[in-house]
């Protein structure tokens, strides 16, 4: 059978413990029912962004170990990161996101994050590196949750002109960040790895393994004269 949703309201719908509740409303779709389960297409409006959206729904799992595939596209600005915990001042303006989200039987979601930065502005001052908008630039981040927390280290890559960035997430507690882990960081003639640790005091900590290490960008910082 087939239904048509329209103007449909939901609250607090909590996706995972450590993001905030989330409001729809708007929602317009059709949901496509059968024996072997059902799939919604369609699009709303949340307390954050409009979004468009499809989800499908496998009843039956003797061809598929999953159960459930949600997929999800929206824009996110500066206000819309924010308010989803992801505050970065060295990003300004809009991304393009996209996400997908399978869950299996025994209850584990991956989820892989794609993110077009093009229209975005990046500031990199530490790595002397910068994006402006309409330079394209794409990101992927990939979790796997159970019941919305995390029980891996997420792994990351970003890509965009000379700088190229491929590593995880160590967390601690499965919550918060302890460490960001560089496999592979490129920029310009560089060639890394490396991990960036968050201290408990709020300090950082740096370790780096060099390939080929360009300090040519570095030329123009200040310099301590010694008698």
């Amino acid at each position: 059978g087939t239904a048509t949703l329209d103007n449909v309201v939901a609250r607090e719908l909590a996706p995972s413990p450590l993001m905030p509740k989330i409001h729809l409303k708007n929602l317009q779709g059709e949901m496509v029912i059968d024996r072997n389960g059902f799939n919604l297409t369609g699009t709303t409006d949340t307390n954050v962004t409009p979004v468009k959206f499809s989800w499908h729904e496998n009843f039956s799992h003797v061809k598929t170990d999953n159960i459930r595939r949600i997929d999800l596209q929206t824009r996110l600005g500066d206000e819309e990161r924010s308010f989803l915990k992801v505050d970065d001042d060295r990003l300004y303006g809009f991304t393009e996101t996209d996400i997908t989200l399978t869950t299996s039987v025994d209850g584990i979601t991956n989820g892989t994050f794609f993110i077009d930065v093009t229209d975005a502005q990046l500031d990199l001052p530490s790595l002397r590196w910068n994006k402006v908008p309409g330079n394209p630039g794409k990101a992927a981040i990939s979790l796997v949750l159970k019941d919305g927390i995390p029980v891996r280290n997420p792994t990351f890559e970003f890509n965009s002109g000379q700088l190229h960035v491929r590593g995880n997430i160590e967390l601690d507690n499965r919550i918060s960040v302890d460490a960001l882990v560089f496999e592979l960081l490129e920029v310009g003639e560089t060639r890394l790895s490396g991990r960036l640790n968050f201290k408990k005091d709020g300090g950082q900590e740096i370790h780096i393994s060099a390939k080929y290490l360009d300090l040519r960008p570095y030329n123009d910082a200040p310099r301590i004269n010694q008698d």
